[in-house]
């Protein structure tokens, strides 16, 4: 199933829930073993992180590829979480800070 990503808006639609991410970045870790062992798609060309909401608890990070059209399509949704697994960060809900509080 072909899931697009509005990474205007920075809002994955999964499902029926409506996830907040930040902006896409490109992925530049090339090495496919290195990929493999962060747990990136090999067909990944950008990510984003995905705030902690309905339908993903801990956040994440969502990876898409770039079509022709440039569009992009998800290719993976990796959650986090402090239980013991392969990654080691865990997002909370996402809170709009002010310039004063993100400069703290």
């Amino acid at each position: 199933t072909r899931v697009p990503y509005v990474a205007v808006k920075k809002v994955l639609m999964y499902g029926r829930h409506k996830l907040r991410t930040s902006e896409l970045f490109e992925v530049t870790l090339k090495d496919p073993e290195l990929r493999r062992g962060a747990l990136i798609p090999l067909s990944a060309t950008h990510y984003a992180c995905v705030y902690a909401g309905e339908g993903l608890s801990t956040g994440g990070f969502v990876y898409s590829r770039q079509t022709a059209r440039g569009a992009h399509e998800v290719v993976a949704i990796n959650g986090t979480g402090i239980e013991h697994r392969r990654h080691s960060l865990a997002f909370g809900k996402f809170q709009a800070l002010t310039p004063r509080q993100a400069a703290e």
